[in-house]
Formats: structure tokens, sequence, C-alpha cells
């Protein structure tokens, strides 16, 4: 484990991967590495095996699956389920902002315009580029091959904004003590 500056130890140092099942292997790579260019970092079948049962609590289990990864080293983790079969409805229902759980995977980019321009010649079907209200990132969202929200962010300037500024009340009175003469990282809002 490892201390804050405040002496409170801390569990989690940095994410590692996001997990998603997909219908088909070689559809979500065309999508993620020939498309969009993760790197594979590796692709393997895992199970049947003690290790996999254990890891899913599920008896039996055999998995497709693939890691990509981004050039900052974050990996998705692609897993097409072999054994037991999962459901998969008759009509694909493309995923909403508000459904329950995990809503969307955000990835920043040096150009929006031309990732915008890279899914809809392959025929992915994305959302109109839009700049935020105050300017700070230039943004869409579109779809992967299972119905996924994957959305990309263009940083067009990078202001550095202090807690209490976007705080409920905007006072030093309902801003924590620990709080007070932190900053954020813009790269981080989204």
């Amino acid at each position: 484990m490892r201390e804050r500056g405040d002496g409170v130890r801390r569990n989690c140092c940095r994410g590692r991967h996001t997990g998603f099942n997909v219908r088909s292997l070689a559809e979500s790579l065309k999508y993620y590495h020939d498309t969009l260019g993760l790197e594979i970092a590796e692709v393997r079948t895992e199970g049947p095996n003690v290790y996999i049962d254990k890891l899913t609590c599920i008896q039996g289990v055999v998995q497709h699956w693939a890691k990509v990864r981004c050039t900052d080293g974050y990996l998705l983790e692609l897993v097409e389920w072999v054994k037991p079969d999962f459901y998969v409805p008759d009509t694909l229902v493309p995923q909403s902002y508000n459904d329950l759980g995990i809503n969307h995977i955000c990835f920043q980019v040096d150009s929006v315009d031309e990732v915008h321009k890279l899914l809809v010649d392959a025929d992915y079907a994305c959302r109109q580029i839009q700049t935020d209200p105050p300017g700070r990132v230039k943004n869409f969202s579109g779809y992967d091959p299972d119905g996924n929200i994957v959305e990309f962010v263009e940083v067009l300037e990078q202001p550095v904004i202090s807690i209490p500024s976007i705080w409920p009340g905007n006072n030093t009175a309902t801003t924590p003590e620990w709080a007070a003469n932190q900053t954020f990282d813009p790269n981080l809002r989204r």
C-alpha cells in the first residue's frame, strides 16, 4: 500500500484495464486495433482451468480474449465467451448514457476531426463533433461493434481549475480543508 501526502494509506494506485464482453473478438479487434490503432498487448484462449473458474465464479469457463493498449499503457480487455455462452439479444440495442453501470469509455486523442473521419469512413456510428461550452475540449461519441459508447476527447486548452470554483456553494466554508488549495488537471475532467 502507498500513502497519500497526508499519511492516509491508499489501496489503488492507478487504473490497469477495463473489460468488455464482446460478441466477436475478431470484430472488436477490427474496431479497436485495425481502425483506432490500439496496440495488441496479448491474445489468448483461457480455460477450462481452475484459475479462470475461481476468478469468474463460473464452472467450465472458456473464453477468447485480447488486451489492447493505449499509448499511455492503459489496457482494454475484450472477452468473447465460448463456455458458458452468454445472452445475446436478437436485436442489439446500443447503450445509452443513462444506462445503469459503466456507461462509456473515453479516449483522449490528438485530433477529434481525424478520428471522427476515420470511424465514419469505416462505417461506424458516430455522433457529431462538438465543443464544450467553456471551449476547453472538443469531443464526440459513437458505438463500438457491440453498442458500447466510446467517447473521444481532444483537449483544446489546459487551464488550472481550483476546487473552490467548482464546489457547491463556491466558498471555503463548504470546501473541505484538504481541498481548499488543490488544483484539478483538466485532462481528468472527461
